[in-house]
């Protein structure tokens, strides 16, 4: 097992590279319901409203019961699903190693919109505010509008960002693969690229970071 569990339903949901999701009890950790999908399983399960949701390598992204494991619906990507999906207002944000940031409505998997990055996206979107934060092995933190789906600004590192951004009052972080911790000041409100970058210290010392 890759991805980290969720919580839905009194079970604990969690992928397996033998191409299950397995959901346990909680309090003893039975096997209440075992569902296949058609890939091994890296993304990490996310829980909102009674239903799970994941990725799998086989380029589908699935939306579980958490009380039964019968599949509400999957979408078709463009190819292995690996990322974490962020779960809000209603909307299901995905990336893909395609390269894709999908937003799926919750209720029924329709596309919403999707955004193309530059390279594989293997770290979770994060939601603030109007606008949704997602690095890419392109090199980039892409802000896009969560409404849209449209580029808003992004900020290069010098390596591929493959985790998941994290933000904390005004601040934003991500790591990249260069070895740097990256810190963006952003607002909810103000859809502006940072002029000025702070940079966490990575293996040379601070590193700074270019639209």
């Amino acid at each position: 097992m890759v991805g980290s569990p969720a919580t839905c339903a009194g079970v604990v949901i969690v992928g397996s590279l033998d191409h299950n999701v397995y959901a346990l009890t909680v309090t003893d950790g039975a096997l209440k319901w075992r569902y296949q999908a058609g890939g091994a399983i890296y993304s990490s399960a996310a829980a909102a409203d009674g239903v799970v949701y994941f990725g799998a390598d086989d380029g589908f992204v699935y939306a579980l019961d958490g009380e039964t494991g019968r599949v509400r619906w999957s979408f078709k990507t463009g190819g292995p699903v690996e990322g974490a999906p962020c779960v809000e207002r209603g909307v299901v944000y995905i990336g893909g190693t395609d390269g894709c940031v999908y937003a799926l409505k919750a209720a029924d998997g329709t596309l919403s919109w999707k955004y193309r990055t530059g390279g594989s996206i293997r770290g979770a979107p994060v939601v603030a505010g109007r606008y949704l934060y997602v690095g890419s092995e392109d090199r980039h933190l892409h802000v896009v509008d969560l409404a849209t789906g449209r580029l808003l600004w992004k900020a290069r590192t010098e390596g591929p960002v493959a985790s998941a951004p994290v933000i904390a009052g005004d601040w934003l972080y991500v790591g990249s693969r260069d070895g740097g911790l990256y810190a963006f000041r952003v607002s909810a409100d103000v859809a502006e690229a940072p002029r000025t970058v702070d940079a966490g210290a990575g293996r040379d010392g601070p590193r700074s970071a270019a639209r």
